[in-house]
């Protein structure tokens, strides 16, 4: 498993099973490379996770037998005792870090991942809408079951909460370009004013 993570996120719990062992290996990624790599068309969901700005942690589960093979050389390299040690171990590291910043996903996640970036297209364009769970997998080409888990892992939210976070965003421009609350309401597809006023209470605990 691969962890990915960016911004000072503190400290990472791990829970095992009773006598499970394990081996962990940290890479702090310089700002300066990965900001060289992310703005060339280098294609790998490694480096599309840190040009998406707003994911903070993501979890590589299926990685390719040549990075396995070369993480358990690294992870059964003795500890450096001297320069020439340390050259191997360096060596050993960057070889690791080349194959994973190579890493390519298969067929099945680029189209899944597509699929969620689709439908957080769709919430975000359509917050006049109402999108049922069931149209939007239709639209996307997601069965829904994995639409709700995959959706909740890229966002943190869920989908309804998304969609609700995307017209509230909207609520919040059109009332700051002078815009009445009914107006606001009728205009999003509220039923009336007052569920609009309750629900953008409830939202951003502020009254209108």
């Amino acid at each position: 498993m691969v962890m990915l993570r960016q911004g000072n996120l503190g400290n990472v719990g791990i829970k095992l099973p009773a006598n499970e062992n394990l081996i962990m290996l940290s890479i702090d990624f310089d700002k300066s490379l990965i900001d060289d790599l992310v703005g060339k068309e280098y294609e790998s969901p490694i480096l599309d996770f840190f040009r998406q700005t707003n994911n903070r942690v993501k979890i590589l589960s299926e990685l390719e037998k040549d990075f396995l093979h070369h993480a358990n050389y690294l992870f059964h390299l003795p500890i450096a005792q001297n320069r020439l040690g340390l050259i191997q171990l360096e060596g050993a590291v960057l070889s690791l870090l080349a194959i994973l910043l190579q890493h390519k996903q298969d067929a099945n996640v680029c189209h899944k991942e597509r699929a969620i970036n689709d439908a957080i297209h769709i919430l975000t364009q359509e917050y006049r809408q109402t999108i049922t769970i069931r149209k939007l997998s239709q639209r996307v080409g997601l069965n829904e079951c994995d639409l709700k888990r995959l959706f909740k892992i890229k966002t943190g939210d869920s989908i309804a909460k998304y969609a609700l976070k995307c017209r509230m965003l909207k609520a919040s421009e059109l009332l700051a370009l002078d815009w009445t609350p009914s107006q606001v309401a009728e205009y999003l597809g509220f039923k009336n004013t007052y569920y609009f006023k309750q629900t953008y209470t409830k939202h951003f605990a502020y009254n209108l």
